[in-house]
């Protein structure tokens, strides 16, 4: 009998470039506070990896491709360290769009908004490459 080896997991990060910003969703689910960022707006089977010790990445277990993230703690832990995310924090609804502590969104662009994910929550490339070799 013949096994069949999975294919691997493609350890790249998506190129910021080829993901089109109005097909991004933004979803916060408040009782867990947690984050969910998907790149092309359409939902995968998939299963996370832990990258660190609030971030995952999603990935397709047809297409074996990072799609997406996961954030835990968003609210709590990592947007008093990167205030820079606060836009990202209004679109998902983790946080109303003007608060106390917070300046309006004003034209925040979603291509801006995907280029601070990518900054501030997307692992950098040798330590995803490390962890996806794992698999």
């Amino acid at each position: 009998m013949v096994s069949k080896k999975a294919s691997p997991v493609k350890a790249s990060l998506p190129d910021i470039t080829g993901i089109d910003p109005e097909m991004v969703l933004y979803f916060y689910f408040g009782p867990a506070d947690t984050l969910y960022v998907n790149f092309d707006g359409h939902e995968h089977v998939g299963t996370y990896l832990d990258v660190d010790d609030h971030a995952y990445v999603q990935i397709d277990l047809q297409s074996r491709e990072i799609v997406g993230l996961m954030v835990e703690g968003f609210t709590k832990s990592v947007l008093p360290s990167h205030p820079e995310l606060l836009p990202i924090a209004c679109r998902a609804g983790a946080v109303a769009a003007e608060t106390e502590h917070s300046r309006p969104l004003g034209d925040t662009s979603t291509s801006r908004a995907l280029e601070i994910v990518f900054a501030v929550l997307m692992p950098d490339r040798r330590t995803l490459e490390a962890r996806l070799l794992e698999l």
